[in-house]
Parts: C-alpha cells; structure tokens; sequence
C-alpha cells in the first residue's frame, strides 16, 4: 500500500462532482473500491511491521471493530439530532 493507493482514491472521489449520467457514478464507484480495496488488507499488512506477535490479534481486532463503532456512533448521532425512535 502506497500512495498511489491514497491518490487515486482522492482523485476518483474528487471525479464524482463532474458525473452527469448514472452510468458514469456506476463506473466511478465500481473504480472506486477497486481502490478502497487494498485500504484494509494495506492496514493489517502495516499492523504487522508495528505490533510483536502477541500483540497482533489485539490490534487487528481494535482496527476491525472500528466500523462497528462508527456504525453504533451514527446511529447514536442521528438518533439525537434527527428525533428518530
């Protein structure tokens, strides 16, 4: 993972302010995770540089449970700023 991977993240992202048909938000999103693909495969590969082997399993879980926290966060936040039940 290198910052090709970032760049073209940012530019496919960037390209989504100029679609005029579907089509085209269908091909930018399918490139799009192309790109996003190699992100979490990319950060496991760099906990393994960082942490001894003991401590592995620990980082990878706390990395992973990342996404189920943002999830119980925006429910949280919506739930509050919206009046949803």
């Amino acid at each position: 993972m290198d910052s090709k991977n970032y760049d073209s993240m940012g530019v496919l992202a960037s390209a989504m302010v100029v679609v005029n048909t579907p089509m085209q938000v269908y091909i930018l999103r399918f490139l799009l995770g192309i790109a996003e693909a190699g992100f979490s495969s990319g950060i496991i590969l760099y906990l393994t540089y960082w942490d001894p082997v003991p401590n592995r399993a620990k980082a990878s879980a706390t990395f992973m449970s990342a996404v189920g926290i943002g999830r119980c966060n925006r429910w949280a936040y919506f739930r509050t700023y919206y009046d949803l039940s």
